[in-house]
């Protein structure tokens, strides 16, 4: 960038390092070298987590309550 003394380029190089060693623990990783195409990925990553299922409680809730009635109709079968 050209925008920061050595110090700080010193301390961002620090801590790229650090992230690159935990980004194993990431969901998603955005490279940030082309303002346009991170942009995008960001836009992306927000769309997809607005429909993931491990994210939706709701659907999480609904899917509980259908499997407690398909047990209770499976366990009054077996007491015929």
């Amino acid at each position: 960038r050209n925008s920061e003394g050595p110090e700080d380029l010193r301390r961002r190089l620090t801590n790229a390092l650090g992230e690159l060693d935990a980004c194993a623990e990431f969901d998603y990783v955005v490279v940030n070298d082309q303002f346009e195409r991170a942009l995008q990925t960001l836009e992306a990553i927000f769309h997809a987590e607005r429909h993931a299922v491990a994210r939706a409680q709701d659907l999480a809730d609904g899917v509980r309550v259908i499997k407690d009635g398909i047990r209770t109709i499976l366990d009054e079968e077996l007491k015929l």
